[in-house]
C-alpha cells in the first residue's frame, strides 16, 4: 500500500484488493498517532463582521494543558488609544490584579491595579492612524486546574500616531483571585466597541 510523502499516511493503490474496513482502520490509526505529536490546537477563531462590545469564547474544552489567545484588535473610542479587558468565566467583578510595564518614546513606566475588572490591555483607538490593528497575545497556563487561582502574562503593542512617541509596547501580568478552571474567556472593550475586522484566535497547548 503506498503512503503520502510527508506524513506516511497509507492509501490504497488501484491494484490493491478492496478491503475498505482494514484500509480505513489503518489510516485512522496513523492519523491518530500523528495528531498525538502535535503540540498546539486551534480551539476557536472569531472575526467581527460588525462593531461589537466583546468577543466571547464559551465552553472551552478541558483537554489541554495551557491556553493561548492571539488577537488583532482595534477600538472605536474617540481617542488615539482604547482599552480591552480579558475576563474569565464571565467574572466582571474587581477580582483581578494587574501589573504592566510600558515603553513609549524610549521611556519606561509602570502601572499597578489591585482591583481591576479584567486583565487590561491597550489597543489603537478610533483616532489612531487608519487600518492599524493592535497585536495582543495572552498566555494562560494550567487553565483547567480547579484548585488554583489563575494567572496570565501578555504582550501588546499599538500605534497611536505616526510621530515620535506614537508607538507603544507593553508587557503585562495578571492574577485572577478566584480558584477554578477556566471554561470561558471574553474580550470586552473598556469604552465603545471593537471594530469590524477585529479578530481573536484561541489555541490549546498540549
Amino acid at each position: 500500500m503506498p503512503t503520502t510523502p510527508i506524513y506516511a499516511l497509507p492509501y490504497p493503490a488501484a491494484a490493491d484488493p478492496a478491503d475498505v474496513p482494514v484500509d480505513m482502520q489503518e489510516l485512522a490509526e496513523r492519523v491518530e498517532a500523528l495528531l498525538g505529536t502535535i503540540g498546539i490546537w486551534r480551539i476557536a477563531d472569531s472575526t467581527l463582521g460588525a462593531a461589537a462590545t466583546s468577543i466571547d469564547f464559551p465552553s472551552i474544552p478541558q483537554t489541554y494543558a495551557h491556553l493561548q489567545l492571539v488577537c488583532s484588535l482595534r477600538g472605536d473610542a474617540a481617542a488615539a488609544t482604547a482599552g480591552v479587558q480579558l475576563r474569565i468565566n464571565g467574572d466582571a467583578g474587581a477580582t483581578y490584579f494587574v501589573e504592566r510595564l510600558r515603553a513609549t518614546a524610549g521611556t519606561v513606566s509602570a502601572f499597578e491595579g489591585l482591583t481591576t475588572t479584567g486583565f487590561l490591555a491597550d489597543i489603537s483607538g478610533g483616532t489612531a492612524p487608519a487600518n492599524h490593528f493592535s497585536p495582543v497575545v495572552f498566555e494562560l497556563p494550567n487553565y483547567r486546574i480547579a484548585g488554583l487561582a489563575k494567572a496570565a502574562v501578555w504582550t501588546e503593542g499599538y500605534l497611536s500616531a505616526v510621530a515620535a512617541g506614537g508607538v507603544t509596547f507593553q508587557n503585562g501580568f495578571g492574577a485572577w483571585h478566584v480558584a477554578g478552571a477556566i471554561t470561558r474567556l471574553t474580550l470586552v472593550a473598556s469604552t465603545g466597541n471593537l471594530v469590524s475586522g477585529s479578530r481573536a484566535t484561541l489555541y490549546g497547548l498540549a
